[in-house]
């Protein structure tokens, strides 16, 4: 017999943490910060001691239905804390140069993470908004935290842009509870599934307004103005972390939409999600061929990765959502490395924000620079990597529903959007840099994660069997 705390012990760590932490803060010297570091990563090793024993726990609702506890959940939850981990161990040294080692940022990340956890568990719509609105609000302010005039602009376009999806996912919500009388997600499945609401056209309705806000936490068309903008504007630690822990939140968001509540409006769904996808891959790939930044590059670059995403949650459904979580953790582990990479070779006078600063990067350090090719190639779904299979695997599901057409058109663009990842490649092993190229940005040890995390990315790429096994959970 299990005691309902285990449940939600995960998230009890991460808020005690962070209120902790800011009290911490006041009683000790700015020399000694580092400490509130390891409290933060601490907790975050506890936590991954926790989801691994509660594998063995049955799946459990709590608080009249308001909060879920199955595999689902425990999987992602434990990916999350996984990502957020290395972000933290990648992003300690860069901290140090550019003055953001302060308990704000570890508080914001850890309420932000707190967010998804709860996201992700939710099982009715106001632990669902609860989460969300946590999720996002962090957020905001992190991207500001080194006050200078882009970041206010990204700051400010993204909580416009947030202020409005969540306006549209809440107005979504009043239609389907104006129709159902529920707010529990399960709830709302079966009395469309099992009597006639679904007839009622308010329903569908509701399902574009509430499908909105899963399209912004994603970055897809047409809630994707904020993306480029957000991942240039920020400081790279944020940008590392906004481009890698949300998305495995918002595919939580994607499983209790589209698979707890919506699963019997197969048909509508699929359609929102391929209309959704084909604008997302296009625009992504298109705009990103102009990019000079390569912050913007790989802001684009995720807006088309989302596409791919989307994609795979055509025939997605509870019995059914490996595809997705297999390709959103490539996607992941993928852009940790690279986000990595140009992490190592800023300073603390100058980011490598742009194409030109990886010139010769191949020819001075060989290995780091063929790592960065293993990403960027996954990035692509250029074989032996793992972004291959991800999207291959996108691709077959596509086929056995009979999108022939859309897979050729998926093709091409994927054709043309390995360019841009090319000329990365072309700068760092053909052009030769005019003030040399040195790794300051991380540590020894995050130097060598970043390798081994290059080689993670490999061998998934050759025996891709036991991750989406795993993500067959």
């Amino acid at each position: 017999m299990y005691s309902g705390v285990i449940f939600i012990l995960p998230e009890l760590v991460i808020a005690v943490m962070a209120c902790f932490i800011l009290i911490f803060d006041l009683f000790v010297s700015s020399n000694k910060r580092y400490i509130i570091y390891y409290l933060a990563q601490g907790s975050f090793l506890f936590i991954l001691f926790i989801l691994s024993y509660s594998m063995k726990v049955p799946k459990c609702i709590l608080f009249d239905g308001a909060f879920v506890f199955d595999s689902f959940s425990i999987f992602l939850k434990f990916l999350l804390i996984l990502i957020a981990f290395f972000v933290f161990l990648y992003s300690k040294k860069y901290l140090f140069l550019i003055d953001l080692f302060k308990s704000e940022y570890f508080v914001l990340c850890l309420l932000s993470i707190l967010g998804m956890m709860i996201l992700i568990s939710s099982g009715d719509f106001i632990t669902f908004y609860l989460g969300l609105e946590l999720l996002s609000l962090p957020l905001y302010s992190l991207i500001i935290m080194n006050k200078n005039y882009i970041s206010s602009e990204a700051a400010m376009k993204f909580f416009i842009m947030g202020s409005i999806a969540s306006g549209l996912f809440l107005f979504g919500v009043s239609m389907v509870y104006g129709l159902t009388g529920l707010i529990e997600l399960k709830g709302i499945n079966y009395l469309i599934t099992e009597g006639d609401i679904f007839s009622q056209i308010g329903i569908l309705y509701g399902l574009v307004f509430i499908f909105a806000g899963l399209v912004f936490k994603f970055g897809a068309v047409p809630f994707h103005m904020w993306v480029p903008d957000v991942y240039e504007g920020s400081p790279i630690p944020v940008t590392l972390f906004i481009g890698t822990v949300p998305k495995i939140a918002a595919l939580g968001m994607a499983y209790r939409l589209l698979s707890d509540t919506f699963s019997y409006v197969t048909n509508e769904i699929e359609f929102l999600c391929i209309i959704s996808g084909v604008l997302s891959l296009f625009v992504g790939n298109i705009f990103a061929l102009t990019q000079s930044n390569i912050k913007r590059l790989l802001g684009y670059s995720a807006i088309a990765h989302v596409g791919f995403i989307f994609f795979a949650f055509v025939g997605s459904n509870s019995n059914n959502f490996s595809i997705a979580m297999f390709y959103v953790f490539v996607y992941v582990f993928s852009s940790l490395g690279a986000f990595g990479v140009v992490m190592a070779l800023s300073s603390k006078l100058k980011e490598a924000q742009f194409i030109f600063n990886f010139n010769g990067v191949g020819l001075i350090y060989p290995v780091f620079g063929i790592v960065m090719a293993i990403f960027l190639f996954s990035l692509a779904g250029i074989p032996p990597t793992a972004g291959f299979y991800a999207k291959f695997f996108v691709l077959k599901n596509l086929i056995s529903y009979g999108y022939i057409e859309l897979v050729i058109f998926i093709l091409l663009l994927s054709v043309i959007g390995a360019y841009y990842y090319l000329k990365i490649i072309k700068a760092m092993f053909f052009n030769v840099s005019d003030n040399g190229v040195e790794i300051l940005g991380v540590s020894n040890f995050a130097f060598l994660l970043i390798l081994l995390n290059g080689a993670f990315i490999l061998y998934v790429g050759m025996f891709p069997s036991y991750i989406l096994q795993l993500c067959s959970l």
